[in-house]
């Protein structure tokens, strides 16, 4: 019983070995950002994709996708300095 847990366990993390690698993002909405803040909310894969197109002027959106499944959802306002709401 003990070897089939063992074995079990090695079957679940053995997948996870494959050509996974971790994404270094750099820029969103236009905007460079520090990779290290946007990395705990993306899980490691092989396909990235970021979709800026809802974006327009003074209103950065974008989204990210890690495989198809929407991870990030960035949306800002660019106000002028001293702006007040």
């Amino acid at each position: 019983m003990r070897g089939a847990a063992l074995l079990g366990a090695a079957l679940i993390i053995l997948p996870g070995c494959s050509s996974q690698k971790t994404f270094e993002v750099s820029e969103l909405c236009g905007t460079k950002v520090d990779p290290a803040l946007v990395a705990p909310f993306l899980p490691e894969g092989e396909e990235l994709k970021v979709d800026d197109g809802l974006t327009e002027p003074g209103q950065p959106r974008c989204k990210v996708y890690v495989h198809g499944t929407l991870h990030l959802y960035l949306r800002g306002d660019i106000v002028e300095s001293g702006f007040d709401r």
